[in-house]
């Protein structure tokens, strides 16, 4: 027996109709949703989370990749505003929940997002570990390239808050598996860096060091000076020569590669200190009013003409030269060959020894401590 055939043919006035019937009823559901309370919108969503929840569990896993693959369908031919009014609209669904949702729940909630975030992460690749890092590190430098100095502090004291508190919720157990931990990610990283990037590091945890010691308080480097005084007293015989030896050992590959520059300013640095008997003027240097007099002498300095004459060599503020002439008045009169003062009667001066160096260092010191008196 045959059935017979739907009638299937549509013509332009029934569609028509169609269409207003469905728009009437999409306003009448809207009304409908906008005078709706709180609580009838809410017992809505978690009549509607449930059926989700029980028609996802229930369909196959063909009926899962044709919804997964019409979801994605959906969000690549989505326009921008259309993705931002979707983001929002969730963003503000999500903070609405957080702020509802109690403290047993909110537990409860990221548990379950540790459990099957570690199930992921148990489950995936090498390759697949390699590229979400390399993702999630790209996206961190971009986030941190674009943020202010405000929202740039208010991240790191955020993160110094919460790395507190960790550290002192752990055990001791807890405690030993992350110093491991981290010996072990910074050994790594060190034997993988190259000469350059090396140099580069170095030189910025020098550059950071200086200023933290620069604009640290008398209590905060008092509490410092204790700290290290504990802390060597504290270690053990054989921890104090591995660190002794690592210190001579880096002090000789310092000597080894320093040019003949570093070398003279190593031994006038060296020179002055033993001069001023040690930390005499740190103090001083930390001082705001000095800071300012400072900035003034140098500009002074810089404002002073020390022309060097090419026969004598003689530079100093105040030379005297001959007009239209590279030669001082002393030269310019001198008409003997060899002149006097000259190269070929063996009486250049030859290069500054480290000992005079640090004339100007000096004159810095001595001005420093006439204008703070």
């Amino acid at each position: 027996m045959e059935l017979p055939k739907p009638d299937i043919s549509f013509t332009a006035e029934s569609v028509q109709e169609e269409r207003i019937k469905l728009d009437k009823k999409n306003e009448r559901l809207r009304a409908k949703r906008l005078a709706e309370t709180d609580l009838e919108r809410e017992e809505r969503r978690r009549k509607r989370n449930c059926r989700d929840r029980a028609r996802r569990a229930a369909e196959t896993p063909v009926e899962k990749k044709n919804r997964l693959d019409k979801r994605k369908a959906a969000l690549a031919n989505e326009s921008m505003v259309q993705r931002t009014s979707r983001l929002q609209n969730a963003c503000e669904y999500k903070q609405q929940l957080f702020k509802a949702e109690s403290l047993e729940q909110k537990e409860a909630f990221l548990q379950n997002k540790r459990i099957l975030k570690n199930q992921h992460l148990e489950a995936e690749s090498d390759a697949v570990r390699q590229a979400r890092l390399l993702q999630m590190k790209m996206n961190q430098q971009h986030r941190r390239s674009s943020e202010t100095i405000s929202e740039r502090q208010a991240r790191l004291e955020q993160l110094k808050v919460y790395q507190q508190l960790r550290i002192s919720a752990e055990t001791e157990a807890e405690r030993q598996v992350r110093v491991e931990q981290l010996k072990m990610n910074k050994h790594q990283r060190l034997t993988a860096e190259t000469e350059a990037e090396k140099q580069v590091r170095l030189e910025h945890l020098k550059m950071n060091q200086q200023n933290r010691l620069c604009n640290e308080t008398l209590v905060n480097k008092e509490a410092r000076l204790e700290n290290k005084k504990q802390r060597l007293q504290a270690e053990t015989l054989e921890n104090s020569l591995s660190r002794l030896e690592r210190m001579s050992t880096r002090q000789r590959e310092r000597l080894e590669i320093e040019t003949p520059e570093q070398r003279s300013v190593r031994l006038s640095k060296k020179y002055v200190s033993e001069q001023n008997s040690g930390n005499r003027l740190v103090p001083l240097l930390n001082d705001v009013f000095l800071k300012e007099k400072i900035k003034i002498f140098h500009e002074s300095m810089s404002s002073i003409e020390s022309p060097i004459c090419s026969i004598c060599l003689e530079h100093f503020p105040g030379t005297q030269m001959a007009s239209n002439c590279t030669e001082c008045r002393r030269c310019f009169r001198d008409k003997k060959i060899p002149k006097l003062f000259s190269a070929e009667n063996n009486m250049s001066p030859g290069p500054v020894p480290a000992e005079l160096q640090v004339s100007n260092f000096i004159i810095y010191n001595t001005f420093i401590v006439n204008t703070h008196d």
